[in-house]
């Protein structure tokens, strides 16, 4: 399995993450990603950055959440949702108690 972490420069504006893969008794580290310049026109076939079992994603995900970062768009999480649902039922509650109408 592989973990990340991952920090905040504040120093820099930057978030860094760092990896590390398990297997047995050894540990793997990635090196520095190194950028391909080639002119706009070139026929390229691109690999993918890497691939990631699901879990590994998953946990790459919420290493990201830890220091702050969440989808620009879309819904929040099911726990963000279930306290919006929770809290427009209190404040049913609390209307119809004030309006004295059953919420039955």
């Amino acid at each position: 399995m592989i973990k990340f972490f991952a920090n905040t420069t504040h120093f820099y504006d930057k978030i860094e993450i760092f990896a590390r893969h398990k297997l047995g008794r050894y540990l793997s580290f990635p090196q520095e990603l190194i950028w391909e310049r080639v002119e706009e026109d070139t026929a390229i076939n691109p690999e993918p950055l890497f691939r990631l079992e699901h879990e590994d994603a998953q946990s790459l995900m919420d290493t990201l959440w830890d220091v702050g970062l969440r989808p620009s768009e879309g819904m929040g999480s099911a726990g963000q949702l279930a306290a919006v649902q929770n809290h427009l039922k209190d404040m049913q509650t609390i209307a119809f108690h004030y309006l004295e109408v059953s919420n039955e």
